[in-house]
């Protein structure tokens, strides 16, 4: 695949409806390669002094703020910028009216000294074909984002330019399974069109890589540029004397796939307003605390609802749908996770048997499940600290669901079974 160096540099091809596919398909996806420096069009006046990068990766798109000292060295003009971005023509992504890349690059704004400049956007040409996965050739059409402002003999100038644009990425779902496989995000920074300015170098080159909400949500970065340190959740690149005209694409890839299917899994999921939960027995309230089957679908990892009775066989909880539905997961989050101390104080499931009631049956399946460290629940993602029951894509059709425990790991204090929360998540179908 050829790299295009180019000055803001996005290969694009916009999404498909994330609507369930019967056999399995895309159900999201982008081709946004990647972004780069910005690059003059008229005026060669200018030198770049300074330039601090700020780069937040998400789990669909990636922030961008790129400040720029720059200063004029010629006789002053009203000077005009270009920011091309390569879009990747498909039968997806163009409309009646022609290309559009507003679900690409949602966000594009440019200061100069903290005054909103405007811009235009302009047709280009095809510049090259882009070759995907599947060894399909692809029309590659270039569009500019155009701004101008003026600037007098010898001044120094603020030029910040803050845009969003999706990472690289192709997101599967199947019908084997209730998950959507979340794809590695990937992208490109082009630097190298910076280096048209005065002899090349910029005197000071600061690069930030903030993965603070990837990192929190279970993600972690793969491929990173070389020579930086990391301070925190922020990997850092900084050097004198830059040499731009001759510097590579800054590469990145990362995973979310535990954050983009605990999100799947909160947003599928039946709450209280759908649901009531009802179980064998449970401990009355001790002051604050309280363990009803209630607190199952709170969505609180705080509470939790604890049985009553001798041992642990034949105790169980039970979800009642307002509207049947198509279950296609079921799990539990093991245990009194409030804390350490509740946590291992406490007994949690071992052995399930998990029955879905169907209008001419009952799905009846046994697990034995994990047993999890604290470790695992402090600092897991909700998809990480659910331990699996059920998974199914197409589901099954029902507004009953039932667990029933017949064996317990056993709390190191009490014999109380414990269950903080439970997800029953699925689709109605239209």
């Amino acid at each position: 695949m050829r790299l295009f160096t180019s000055a803001v540099l996005l290969l694009l091809c916009a999404g498909v409806n994330s609507d369930v596919l019967a056999n399995g398909g895309p159900v999201d996806f982008s081709n946004t390669l990647g972004s780069g420096n910005i690059i003059y069009s008229q005026y060669r006046g200018l030198e770049l002094i300074s330039e601090n990068l700020l780069v937040t990766p998400g789990i669909e798109y990636v922030d961008v703020v790129a400040s720029y000292t720059l200063v004029d060295t010629g006789d002053g003009s009203q000077t005009e910028y270009a920011f091309p971005v390569d879009l990747i023509l498909s039968e997806f992504n163009e409309s009646d009216d022609g290309i559009t890349i507003d679900d690409e690059v949602p966000v594009f704004n440019i200061t100069l000294n903290g005054t909103q400049l405007d811009y235009q956007i302009r047709q280009g040409f095809n510049t090259d074909v882009f070759l995907n996965s599947y060894g399909d050739e692809l029309d590659i059409h270039r569009l500019y984002f155009v701004t101008s402002f003026e600037i007098s003999p010898h001044d120094t100038v603020e030029l910040v330019v803050s845009y969003s644009f999706r990472a690289w990425y192709t997101d599967w779902w199947f019908s084997k399974g209730f998950f959507t496989q979340f794809q590695d995000r990937s992208f490109q920074y082009v630097l190298d069109p910076a280096g048209r300015w005065g002899d090349g170098t910029v005197g000071q080159m600061n690069i930030e890589f903030d993965f603070s909400e990837i990192i929190a949500n279970g993600g972690h970065p793969i491929i990173l540029p070389p020579g930086g340190d990391w301070a925190d959740s922020r990997y850092v690149i900084s050097e004198s004397d830059f040499d731009m005209a001759s510097a590579l694409p800054l590469e990145v890839s990362y995973t979310v796939s535990d954050w983009g299917k605990s999100n799947e899994l909160l947003e599928l999921s039946e709450g209280p307003q759908q649901c009531t939960v009802t179980a064998s027995s449970y401990l009355p309230s001790n002051g604050n605390s309280t363990f009803s089957p209630d607190n199952l679908i709170d969505r609180d990892l705080s509470t939790a609802w604890s049985e009553n009775a001798p041992g642990y066989s034949g105790e169980w909880i039970e979800l009642h749908l307002d509207q049947p539905m198509s279950v296609a997961f079921v799990g539990i989050v093991s245990g009194y996770t409030k804390s350490y101390s509740t946590y291992i104080e406490n007994a949690r499931p071992r052995t399930v048997t998990l029955e879905i009631y169907e209008e001419d049956g009952v799905y009846t399946e046994t697990i034995v499940l994990e047993d999890l460290s604290w470790k695992e629940i402090e600092t897991g993602t909700i998809y990480t600290q659910v331990l699996p029951l059920f998974s199914s894509g197409m589901g099954i059709e029902t507004d009953r669901v039932r667990l029933r425990f017949d064996d317990a790991y056993p709390g190191d204090t009490y014999e109380d079974l414990c269950i903080s929360e439970l997800f029953v998540a699925g689709w109605r179908w239209e």
